[in-house]
């Protein structure tokens, strides 16, 4: 089974789509230009992927073929038929935080945020991909999304909704 990842730009006509074992590409019907996303050939089992509000970076969460690592990868989306990306956090499953399955990603114009199993939620500075917080929920999270300042973060998960305040990085 090949799963396929489709996740629209804010502009509603570029998108980025994937299948599992292949780069993510952001097509852009109105110049039909299309960017390859460059990443690590052994972490390209896809489970999310965003774009940021302005839609000139993408986020993506990735998993290697045996599910023992997770990769947190962001691009900037500079208009070359290649993106390498600028940003990329890399953890194994026996280590801590213990990420088994990443089900959701979403960033704003400074943080990216996951949730995954079992029930953790994770706040990255976009930037470089740097943890700034995990949060262990009382129950199993499977979507988040930030308000349009950037300044909220809601999580949903099994136990219910989740608010969190989020501060500019430093």
């Amino acid at each position: 089974m090949f799963r396929l990842l489709v996740e629209f730009a804010p502009d509603e006509r570029t998108y980025a789509v994937g299948r599992w074992f292949e780069p993510l590409r952001v097509v852009a019907p109105d110049s039909g230009h299309t960017t390859e996303l460059r990443t690590p050939e052994e972490l390209r089992r896809c489970s999310s992927a965003c774009f940021t509000p302005g839609g000139d970076r993408v986020v993506a969460a990735g998993h290697s073929n045996d599910w023992k690592r997770t990769a947190l990868t962001a691009w900037s989306l500079t208009g070359a038929a290649l993106e390498l990306p600028t940003a990329q956090w890399v953890t194994d499953r026996d280590a801590p935080p213990g990420i088994a399955h990443i089900w959701r990603i979403t960033a704003d114009d400074t943080h990216a945020a996951l949730v995954a199993n079992p029930g953790l939620v994770g706040l990255f500075a976009l930037s470089d991909m740097r943890p700034i917080c995990w949060i262990r929920t009382n129950g199993a999270v499977t979507d988040a999304a930030f308000d349009s300042s950037g300044r909220l973060l809601a999580v949903a998960g099994d136990a219910g909704l989740y608010l969190f305040t989020v501060h500019e990085p430093g």
